[in-house]
């Protein structure tokens, strides 16, 4: 059973709080078996107020077995669900792994404001993969169950990295081109060209190496 369950089990406050109050209860049913040796003549509430009492702890019990059965089930039910997620996460992980193989296929560079929207995409899947794949290994560690290796994200990632660098460089290159080429002498940002420059060639001489 998932920790949670065990911590339910052991330490539900009715199961303690029943062991606290047994003595009163049996203190109180020897008053009303001490008054009916006197022949005390209880009313129809008192009589129902002892058996109230004596069958309580019974009546607790049973209550906490029908939640734990009802526990039980939702624990299933959970686990089930997030089974059938987590297979489906892995085939659509599966597919953005393909994809990213076969980004090579893109060499136009004239289509590189559609490639730059399909990196956006993909780099914005990978990071939403990454999260989700934390969110399934710290529920499964509620399931007492072993972590899955989602070791293939960071792996895509990486791959994926020279694709996402060489697009985006290109495509902010002949944004800003434009911009150089035709804005007013005044408006143009010199030490920002520079730097884009600078970096740009940095970033490209990564991609390449």
């Amino acid at each position: 059973p998932p920790p949670f369950y065990n911590i339910y089990l052991n330490n539900n406050p009715l199961i303690e709080e029943l062991e606290t109050i047994r003595q009163d209860i049996d203190s109180c049913l020897e008053i009303y078996d001490t008054l009916e040796d006197f022949n005390y003549k209880f009313s129809i509430d008192d009589l129902n107020k002892k058996w109230l009492i004596f069958g309580g702890p019974k009546d607790t019990f049973e209550l906490i077995e029908q939640r734990k059965t009802i526990l039980e089930e939702y624990i299933q039910k959970f686990s089930d669900e997030m089974k059938s997620k987590q297979d489906e996460f892995r085939e659509n992980l599966e597919s953005l792994e393909r994809t990213i193989q076969n980004f090579g296929q893109y060499q136009n560079i004239n289509q590189h404001v559609e490639v730059a929207k399909e990196v956006e995409s993909i780099n914005e899947s990978l990071k939403v993969f990454n999260e989700e794949a934390k969110k399934y290994n710290l529920r499964e560690g509620l399931f007492n169950k072993e972590p899955t290796d989602y070791g293939i994200i960071s792996q895509i990632t990486k791959e994926f990295q020279p694709y996402s660098n060489l697009w985006l460089t290109t495509t902010n290159w002949y944004k800003n081109i434009v911009s150089w080429q035709h804005d007013d002498w005044e408006k143009l940002d010199a030490p920002g060209a520079e730097r884009f420059v600078e970096d740009g060639l940095r970033t490209l001489g990564g991609v390449f190496r």
